[in-house]
């Protein structure tokens, strides 16, 4: 990839990120975006991104064939690994449906059940300065129930929370 003269991967001109992730290359130091997983051996592989920096769906599709893919890691690029992880099966956020990557307004998303889907092994207590935080979040709910779904929620081990929240209905 090679990017236009002065222009920086956010993490580069953003540094001292605790965490970092997305869809995209946001960190010159970044190899690999996701681990996927396909529904039906159950075989996994970790995928990085296209010539354009974007996530290497063709890759997913390759991977998967007629499964459908599941995001099993979701990787940290902020160098820091604090990787998102899921290795319960049904809780792993969709993100390929066996014929197409799931999209939202043409770039690729992870799809949750709203139910139990969720990364559960991030752990960012130590790395988390709680007088100087900020998450930035796309999001979009089918459906207004629950009412306040969080895109993220980050608790430390004093118990403080940061989250934010979107209502679709409203």
């Amino acid at each position: 990839l090679t990017l236009p003269s002065g222009a920086a991967f956010l993490l580069d001109t953003y540094t001292g990120a605790a965490a970092g992730y997305s869809t995209r290359r946001i960190a010159s130091s970044a190899t690999n975006l996701m681990r996927i997983r396909e529904d039906s051996g159950d075989t996994e592989t970790d995928i990085g991104y296209d010539a354009n920096g974007d996530l290497d769906t063709a890759a997913i599709a390759t991977h998967c064939g007629t499964a459908n893919g599941y995001v099993v890691t979701w990787y940290d690029q902020s160098g820091n690994a604090n990787n998102a992880t899921q290795s319960t099966n049904a809780s792993q956020p969709q993100i390929y449906n066996g014929t197409a990557v799931i999209t939202e307004n043409g770039k690729p998303a992870l799809q949750y059940d709203g139910t139990d889907d969720a990364f559960s092994d991030v752990t960012l207590s130590s790395a988390v300065n709680q007088n100087n935080i900020g998450s930035f979040a796309v999001g979009r709910w089918a459906a207004a129930s629950p009412a306040f779904p969080a895109i993220t929620n980050l608790r430390t081990a004093q118990d403080d929370a940061f989250g934010i929240a979107y209502r679709g209905d409203q």
